[in-house]
């Protein structure tokens, strides 16, 4: 029995496991981290992105005459990129968001801009309404890859946003 008990064998084992699970932890914790910060800053966008759009369909369509929504589109598209820029505060180069502090680590891409007539495909259904369909390209990560060049996490949102008529 003494034999077994001055047997310490085992003993390196469980400094191993003991090194592991600390190991283990601070990956995990790593990971963790990285997932919730990509998760805010993707959150934070798509609300300022649908709150810019919203603040930019009426603002091209102030008037509420749901007939010249499609003759406002670049009074719209102008609108957004101002206001989307300021609320991310980013410079406009065409479609392009281009950051002016390290908030982001690329530029944010405007993909598309377009009208929506009623009965059309929008994201989660087809619109009742008018009104402006909106893509871009948020990149939430990036990293300078050797010979390859700056190479980024993006993230495609898109929103849709109805003309609001009202009675004159």
């Amino acid at each position: 029995m003494l034999k077994h008990i001055n047997n310490e064998r085992g003993f390196i084992s469980v400094k191993l496991m003991a090194f592991g699970m600390i190991f283990w932890i601070a990956v995990v914790t790593v990971f963790l981290s990285f997932f919730i910060a990509v998760q805010t800053k993707g959150t934070m966008t798509y609300d300022w992105f649908e709150e810019a759009l919203g603040t930019a369909t009426f603002a091209a369509n102030i008037d509420g005459d749901t007939s010249k929504v499609a003759s406002n589109e670049p009074l719209a598209m102008s609108y957004f990129m101002k206001f989307f820029a300021d609320m991310t505060n980013c410079t406009v180069s065409g479609n392009t968001l281009t950051p002016k502090t390290n908030d982001y680590p690329g530029p944010i891409e405007l993909t598309e801009f377009k009208t929506v007539s009623p009965g059309e495909y929008i994201p989660n259904g087809t619109a009742k309404q008018p009104g402006y369909l909106a893509t871009i390209q948020v990149p939430v990560f990036g990293g300078n890859l050797p010979l390859i060049g700056p190479q980024y996490l993006t993230i495609p949102m898109k929103s849709f946003q109805v003309v609001k008529s009202s009675d004159i």
